[in-house]
Formats: C-alpha cells, sequence, structure tokens
C-alpha cells in the first residue's frame, strides 16, 4: 500500500491560513491526493458545514454549490474507506445533491464491511427531494454488498432505495368521496427510469445471492403500491384493474409507456423466472410465495410462469385448468386461454372430458342475471341471455380451437355465424374510453329493445338544445355502439330507419361500418336500399336550425362520408365483400358522394393551410373519404375480374374495364372543376395503385397530378408530399415519377407546409437512398447529385442516418454485400468532399449520423473506427452516442489506439457533461485496454482530463 506522508502542524496552518479565500479553498481540495490531511482538517471543522441548497423563492429554482471537501473525502475514500467513513457519518445531515453525489461516490470506492456502516446514513440520503444520479449508484452500492455476503444490509438497502410511498396528492386533491376521484398514484424516490435500470441491472444480483427472499421484497413493493393506488370505492382484493393496466404478462409491442406498477409486474415475473431457471428455487416455492397476495395479478404472473415451465413441473398445469373458479374467472382469462392452448394435451383423457363439460354446459346463467339485476334493476329478456350465453361458449371453444373436431367444431362455427369471430387470448384487447356529448339511453336500455321500439323512440324522442343534457348526437353514438356488436338483426331492417334523424342514420352506417372492419357478416340489401334513399335526398336540410354541431347533424353530408366509410369495407377482402353483381348499385351510391361540395375553397382556406396537410383534410371531409373509397373500388372490380378470366393470361384488366372509375378521376383532376388540394393529395398517396390498376392511363396523366408548372407549385406539393410519404419506394413507379423526384429535389429550398406525419423531405431522402442501394441510381446521376447539393444539412443528415439504421436493425443475411459496398462508396465519396471543405460547420448533421454505420457491425472493423474518427474530428459529436461508445468498448482490445482517440474526441464534445456521466462504464473498459498498450499516453491525458472536469473515478487507473 502506497504511504503517505503526514503534514506538520507548521504545513496545515499554512494552508488554513490561504483557504480562507474561496479559490484558494477549491484548488485545495481539488488538487488534495493525501489522506493523512483528513484528520487534521477535522480537527479544524472543514467538514463541519456543508453548504446548504440555494433556493430563489422569486423565481422558484434550486441550485446546488459543490463542496470541495466532499469531492476530496470521494477521493480518499479509496485508500482511507473507515476513516472516510467516518467522517461521513459525523457530518451534519445535508439537502445539496452534489453532496450527496459525492458520498455515493465515497461508499462506492468502500469495501462492503465498511460501506455497510453507513447503512443508516444512506437511508435518509434517500430521504432527501432532490436525488439526481444518486439512486443508480444506491443500486450499484446494494449490488456490491450483496456480492460481498452483506445480504441482510442489501435487502435492508433495496427495500428503503425502492419504496413505494404515498400519494401526496391525496390529501389535497383526490376526494375519495366522489364518483369522479382521481386514484391515487403511489410515487418512488427517485424517477422512474432509474427505478426501472435499478430492477434490472442490479437486483438480479441480489436474486442470485438472496434467492427467494429478494422475489419476498419484488412481491411487498407491488403489493404497497396496489394498495396505495386504490379509492375507497374501489373493491376489495382481489380486484387489482390488472387485466386493463396490464393486459399481457409477458412483454408485447402494443404496450404503453411504463408506470411503475407495470415495472414492478415486470420486475416479479423476471425474478420469478430468474429464481426456477437457475434453480434457486422451484415453480412450487414461488407459488408458495405468491399466495401470500391476494391480487389477480399474482395469479396471472403464476399462470404464465406455469405455462412457461409446464415440462417441469406439470402437477401445476392440471391443479390450475381444473380449478373452476380460475376457469371462470374473467380477471386471469387471456393466460388461462393461453395455458390451455399450450398445455391440453398434458391432461389425462378425463381430465380433458372435465373441461370440455365446462364450456358445453356454459356460464352460471342464474348469476349472470343477478349481476344484470343488480346493475340495472330488473332481469335481462330470454334473448340477451341467450346471446350472452353464445358469445360465452364462443369465447371458450375460441380458445381451444386448435383441438376442436367433429360436433364441436360445427358447434363452434355455427357460434361464429351468431355472435362472430372471438378475439383469439394473444391478441390485446384495446381500452377505449369516451368523454362527450352523452345519451338518455344506456347502451344496455337500446339492447333490450326491438327495432320498432328503436325507431319509434329516435323519431319520437324530443331534447332540448342545451349542452349539459342528453342530446341525439350523445344517443346516436350510443346507437354505434349497440349496431357494431349485433349488425345482422339492424341490417336487415335498415330500410325502417328511412325518414329519421340523419344523426341517426349515421350511427347506424358507423356502427355497420364498425362490425364490418372487424369482420363481422350481415346482408347489404335493406343497407344498400338505406343509403340509396339518403343519396335522393336534398343534401341541406330547409328549415334547419343548429345551435351546436355536437348534438345534431347539420346535414345529410356527414352521413354521406359515413357511407363511403362503410362502403370500403365492402371493398375490401372481407368476409362480408360485396359480390361483383352488386357493382352497378354500389357504384351509383358511390358516385354521387364523389360531387360532394365537401371540401370547399373556404374550407380548405379555413382548415387547411397551417392547420392541417391536405393528405389529412382528405379523410376529414365528404368528398375527399369518397375519392379514396373510388380507387378501393377499382381494386375490388379489378380482383373480381382478374378471377373471372384468370384462365386469359393476356387479358389485362385496366379503365377501359371500368370507365366509371376513369370518368371520375379524369373529371376531379381538371382544377376549373375541383381546385381542392386535398382531392389532388388523394391522387399522389394512390400513385402506385393507380400505376397497377392502369399503366397507361398513369403515364398519360402524371404531369396532370404532379405538375412542374410553377404556377401549379401548390397541387404539387399536395400530391408529392401524399406520395413520398405515403408510399414505399417501387421501381417501376420510379421510372414513371422521374420527372416529379428532380422537381422534388428543385424545390428543397422551399419549407414543406405543415405535416401531421411526417417531413416529406425526410422521406425523400429515404426513396433516394433506397433507390441508391438498389443500384437504380447512381451516386453522379443528377437526381442524386442535386439532393446532396440542395438538401438541408438535416435532410443530409437524416438520409445518413436512415442507412445507419435500416443496417442496425437488419442481419448480416438480410444486407447483400452490394448494399454494403454501395453505402462504403457513399460515406468516403461525403467524407472526402467535405474534408477538403472550408468550413466543416454545414456538415455537422451529416457527420454525426456516422454512429450508426457504425454500431451496425456490417463494415470492416478497422474502416469503421477509423471512419467514425474522421466524422468526429469534423462534428465534435455522434448518434447514438451510447451505443457508440458501447461498441468502441468491444472492440477497443483489437483497436486500442483508435478506440482510445475517438474517445477523446467523445469527451471533449459533451461539454455538458451529461453523457460523460452515462458512458462511464464503457469508457473506464476503453481506458483499462488503452493504459496497457502504446495508446497509455493518450489514455492518462484522458484521465487527467476527466479529473479536471470532476470525473474522478478514473485515477484509481493510473
Amino acid at each position: 500500500m502506497k504511504s503517505w506522508k503526514k503534514p506538520t502542524t507548521e504545513q496545515v496552518e499554512a494552508a488554513i491560513a490561504r483557504l480562507v479565500k474561496i479559490e484558494y479553498r477549491r484548488y485545495f481540495f481539488d488538487k488534495l491526493e493525501n489522506p493523512e490531511w483528513i484528520e487534521p482538517l477535522r480537527q479544524k471543522g472543514f467538514f463541519d458545514s456543508p453548504p446548504l441548497p440555494q433556493r430563489d423563492q422569486k423565481a422558484g429554482t434550486v441550485s446546488f454549490p459543490p463542496w470541495p471537501e466532499s469531492r476530496y473525502l470521494a477521493r480518499m475514500a479509496l485508500h482511507k474507506p473507515e476513516l472516510v467513513a467516518n467522517v461521513i457519518a459525523q457530518i451534519p445531515e445535508t439537502e445539496n445533491a452534489w453532496i450527496l453525489e459525492d458520498y455515493g461516490d465515497a461508499v462506492l470506492s468502500m469495501p462492503a464491511e465498511v460501506s455497510a456502516s453507513l447503512i443508516n446514513n444512506i437511508k435518509n440520503w434517500l430521504k432527501v427531494p432532490y436525488l439526481f444520479m444518486l439512486g443508480e449508484k444506491i443500486g450499484k452500492i446494494m449490488e456490491n454488498l450483496a456480492n460481498d455476503g452483506q445480504i441482510d444490509v442489501a435487502l435492508e438497502l433495496a427495500k428503503e432505495l425502492l419504496i413505494i410511498c404515498p400519494d401526496p396528492r391525496e390529501k389535497n386533491v383526490v376526494s375519495k368521496l366522489t364518483p369522479f376521484s382521481i386514484p391515487p398514484k403511489p410515487r418512488v424516490r427517485i424517477d422512474d427510469y432509474q427505478y426501472e435500470r435499478i430492477l434490472k441491472d442490479n437486483i438480479p444480483i441480489l436474486l442470485k445471492c438472496a434467492g427467494e427472499r429478494t422475489l419476498v421484497l419484488l412481491c411487498d413493493l407491488l403489493d404497497k403500491y396496489l394498495l396505495l393506488s386504490r379509492l375507497e370505492t374501489d373493491g376489495k382484493p382481489p380486484e387489482d384493474y390488472s387485466n386493463i393496466w396490464r393486459p399481457a404478462i409477458e412483454d408485447i409491442k402494443e404496450r404503453r409507456a411504463s408506470d411503475i406498477e407495470d415495472i414492478l409486474v415486470s420486475s416479479v415475473r423476471d425474478a420469478a423466472d430468474y429464481l426456477i431457471k437457475n434453480r434457486l428455487s422451484s415453480i412450487s416455492g414461488v407459488l408458495k410465495v405468491f399466495k401470500k397476495y391476494n391480487w389477480w395479478i399474482y395469479e396471472r404472473i403464476a399462470l404464465h410462469l406455469i405455462r412457461q415451465y409446464a415440462e417441469k413441473e406439470p402437477k401445476h398445469v392440471a391443479e390450475r385448468l381444473l380449478n373452476r373458479a380460475i376457469f371462470d374467472d374473467y380477471h386471469v382469462n387471456r393466460e388461462y386461454a393461453l395455458l390451455i392452448e399450450d398445455t391440453f394435451l398434458m391432461l389425462s383423457k378425463t381430465d380433458q372430458e372435465i373441461i370440455w363439460s365446462w364450456i358445453e354446459k356454459g356460464p352460471d346463467l342464474n348469476k349472470y342475471k343477478d349481476q344484470i339485476k343488480a346493475w340495472r334493476g330488473d332481469e335481462p329478456p330470454v334473448d340477451e341471455v341467450i346471446l350472452f350465453k353464445k358469445k360465452w361458449q364462443c369465447e371458450h371453444f375460441g380458445w381451444m380451437r386448435k383441438y376442436l373436431v367433429g360436433r364441436r367444431q360445427e358447434h363452434f362455427e355455427s357460434l361464429i355465424k351468431d355472435v362472430g369471430e372471438p378475439r383469439h387470448p394473444r391478441e390485446i384487447e384495446p381500452v377505449e374510453t369516451w368523454v362527450g356529448p352523452f345519451s338518455p339511453k344506456t347502451t344496455d336500455e337500446l339492447r333490450q329493445m326491438n327495432i320498432v321500439e328503436l325507431v319509434k323512440f329516435l323519431r319520437e324522442w324530443a331534447h332540448p338544445y342545451n349542452g349539459k343534457n342528453p342530446s341525439p348526437e350523445g344517443l346516436g353514438r350510443i346507437l354505434t355502439l349497440v349496431v357494431a356488436e349485433s349488425p345482422e338483426s339492424y341490417a336487415a331492417e335498415a330500410s325502417r330507419f328511412i325518414n329519421l334523424d340523419p344523426t341517426y342514420i349515421r350511427a347506424l352506417i358507423l356502427g355497420l361500418a364498425e362490425a364490418a372492419k372487424n369482420s363481422r357478416t350481415f346482408t347489404w340489401n335493406s343497407v344498400l336500399a338505406l343509403c340509396s334513399w339518403i343519396l335522393e335526398q336534398t343534401r341541406d336540410i330547409p328549415g334547419r336550425n343548429i345551435r351546436s354541431y355536437s348534438e345534431v347533424d347539420p346535414h345529410w353530408g356527414w352521413t354521406r362520408k359515413a357511407i363511403a366509410e362503410l362502403l370500403s369495407y365492402g371493398f375490401k377482402e372481407y368476409p362480408n365483400a360485396f359480390p361483383l353483381e352488386s357493382r352497378e348499385t354500389v357504384w351509383s351510391i358511390l358516385k354521387p358522394i364523389t360531387d360532394d361540395p365537401d371540401p370547399t375553397v373556404e374550407d380548405e382556406l379555413r382548415f387547411g393551410g397551417s392547420n392541417m396537410d391536405p393528405a389529412t383534410l382528405s379523410i376529414n371531409t365528404t368528398r375527399g373519404q369518397a375519392m379514396h373509397v373510388v380507387i378501393q373500388y377499382a381494386l375490388w372490380v379489378k380482383r373480381k375480374l382478374l378471377k373471372i378470366f384468370e384462365s386469359q393470361r393476356d387479358r389485362q384488366i385496366c379503365f377501359k374495364d371500368m370507365p366509371e372509375v376513369r370518368a371520375v378521376l379524369d373529371q376531379h383532376l381538371e382544377i376549373d372543376k375541383d381546385p381542392s388540394l386535398a382531392i389532388r393529395a388523394i391522387y399522389g398517396q394512390w400513385f402506385p395503385t393507380l400505376v397497377f390498376l392502369d399503366l397507361e392511363w398513369a403515364k398519360g396523366h402524371v404531369n396532370m397530378i404532379f405538375p412542374d408548372d410553377p404556377s401549379q407549385s401548390n397541387y404539387f406539393s399536395a400530391a408529392w408530399d401524399a406520395y413520398i410519404i405515403f408510399c414505399n419506394p417501387y421501381d417501376n413507379v420510379f421510372a414513371i415519377l422521374n420527372n416529379a423526384y428532380k422537381v422534388s429535389i428543385d424545390r428543397l429550398h422551399v419549407p414543406p407546409s405543415k405535416q401531421i406525419i411526417s417531413d416529406p423531405q425526410n422521406d425523400l431522402a429515404e426513396h433516394l437512398m433506397v433507390y441508391y442501394w438498389r443500384g437504380i441510381i447512381e451516386f453522379d446521376a443528377y437526381l442524386f447529385r442535386m439532393f446532396w447539393e440542395k438538401a438541408k444539412p438535416e435532410v443530409k443528415g437524416h438520409a445518413l442516418r436512415f442507412i445507419g439504421q435500416v443496417l442496425c436493425n437488419s442481419t448480416i443475411e438480410e444486407v447483400p454485400e452490394v448494399v454494403v459496398a454501395r453505402s462504403k462508396s457513399l460515406w468516403e465519396s461525403r467524407i472526402s468532399m467535405i474534408k477538403e471543405a472550408r468550413e466543416h460547420a454545414p456538415y455537422e448533421s451529416e457527420m454525426k449520423n456516422f454512429g450508426w454505420w457504425f454500431t451496425c457491425s456490417k463494415f470492416d472493423t478497422k474502416w469503421a473506427i477509423d471512419q467514425l474518427y474522421e466524422s468526429l474530428n469534423i462534428s465534435g459529436n455522434t448518434d447514438p452516442s451510447n451505443l457508440v461508445i458501447e461498441h468502441l468498448a468491444k472492440v477497443a482490445r483489437e483497436y486500442p489506439v483508435e478506440a482510445t482517440k475517438c474517445l477523446k474526441l467523445m469527451i471533449k464534445g459533451d461539454t455538458t457533461g451529461w453523457s460523460i456521466y452515462s458512458w462511464r462504464e464503457h469508457a473506464r473498459k476503453i481506458l483499462i485496454e488503452a493504459i496497457q498498450t502504446k495508446a497509455k499516453d493518450e489514455a492518462i491525458d484522458i484521465i487527467n482530463y476527466l479529473g479536471s472536469r470532476g470525473y474522478h473515478e478514473f485515477r484509481d487507473l493510473l
């Protein structure tokens, strides 16, 4: 061990005399590397008064002065851990976040038995309001304690670090006595991101060392969260509503951003899985832990784990599957369904028959009747009870779909015809909420009415024009939901809705559209008759006085738009698609809607422009919706005719086979007949489809759709932006649109109009990169050269980022060698040109995106790291820096000099220091490799530079 010279009394006094000035004080403690000074300085009171946070009441801000003394102690903890621990324990408590960060660094340098002595201090640090990165440091301290055998202390610290606290709003804001109370949201002491990181990075070590005790800790945390998040009006456990906020136990793409309860569920699941997989516990042991907690979420996790490890302990499969209470409870439906789907054949024939008998007998109808009666005051009618049973049986047979044969298969198919296709248990059912106009009748009240009663009520019900009262709009929305549930009966009686208010007829049409969208079948005859009648009505209703559009439809225009939407589902390859024989009828309905005045020029001026781009406006207007459907109609006709003429391979199906479509498309391309930019956007959005429908028509009209006349630039932009945003790059389409691509590049200096979905200039960059990859355009082609000359720096940066991200997201097998070669050639051309440029600033956006190329591992490592260095020399930083530094750490052993040079540039480029903090572990790996090679001097310079910026944790490498 290194020996340090103790300072003399004279040296101490001389130093103290100079330390009156803050500049001297800061310099002295930042440079002091001798731990023998700790005791003399303590005796002189230097560690007695840590600076307090400075609060500006007027500005509402708080700042934290650094304390050179605590930084000194953090450095010395490596050399004199017991002494530093003793000093820290005696320093008065503080809420200064930077000082606590230094304490955290100090404890991290101490042996576990020493840091364990500070457990009470550390727990107190966690109670201050500002923690910055202290949570992550304490997570690492907890891990170190566990690794070194301090299991009890590590668990105690984990409990304090991850503690669930009550919602601070509860007393002041949340009223539990009203039906509209906001549920309490328990909080944690650190931010959610750090909380999740600790559970993922540090808890596994605790699991390895403490086993089931760690699982109990996590279960306690989840249990506490569920208890603290409840209102008094909530049901008692096991009701936790987890089937709503956590629809799947496994991780799925559709999940929303994680909240703490969501993070804890994943942590409990992963901890149990870790214990079983590593033989630190058994499924039986884990289930025994779960049994202590009376929430449905634990049973759901249990079912998930039993399915994962069914082969290991099959006894639990039968135990759960043959539990009728679990079978019947909707809270665990998904997990039970997945378990039975995967393990049904593991049951004995006798046990299988028990489950079949449950499904064939059906649900407890008396219980259902009692629930409905308790809810709405009277028993449900017989047909509603029968419908409930059919839906229940259809759902449960759906779980067993792959085991159905014979009569059971036939029964299931008959149920589907009656109630529709059940949702597969692996599909996540969306949770829908709505706040808006409300109805005089509930959904169940409408369900109880037959069609005649319903139509009579809709015709006779009068409402006051007052936003606080029920309205036709609110009633219509409930009607839409009811129709979507049982479309066949409403479709068959659709003609009864003739002469009703357009608000209700639109609700009927939208309900049928929703049903068709969800593959529910119904007969079209009466529905089409109703649509024909609607199109015969004058669009504007004479004498109609509308006070609020949120209460009633102003005219028939909204219903016409709903009709177009409904027809679109009949043209798709859904079970309820139109037969070709209905072609004349459906066109007679669709054609008049294409002439609807919505959108008018005035509407586009009001709602378009900077408010909404033309493509978005098109789907929110009646004529726009109809024009979209015209193209879907054409696709439907072509599919049907191709099937008829499939034996005649030379028979081309095009617009000569559907002249009605050609007439409408030609008409609305003429500006004097239809000046709408929204309509023009439709041609751009569907242009590849138009090429497929009739190649010659597309070639003949391409200049009308994408005019290069400067006086029609707004029409070009409307069509082009929709095309480039919505369409993939097709080689045959590029051949037709070559001139349009040229015009778009020539117009890159024009700022794009406000777009809701995407930036068309970035999408153009992506198209060009794909065509370049495919060899459709070469680097020296006019289009490509002009793009690199005219595009804004951010757009060129997006082009290079796009290439890198595609390569990162692709496997080596998915990327042809020619793509890698062409990408490499592109980069070398760009960086060669940029290096010769007088100023590098305009090219920083391009250069920083090479980070994506570097991390993709598709290029030769030496070439990639050399190019990274060149890009850093120009841009000063790289993106994504966290992945770049991680990849640098992986290649540092093979290329220590190059990796160290790149690290140095990245550190210099991070002026704020936040990135350095997040990189520190990977940076350390690079420096460890470098310091043992000829890159040693460079590494030492980096370590000293980091120390000058306050990152002293690398000093030990020297």
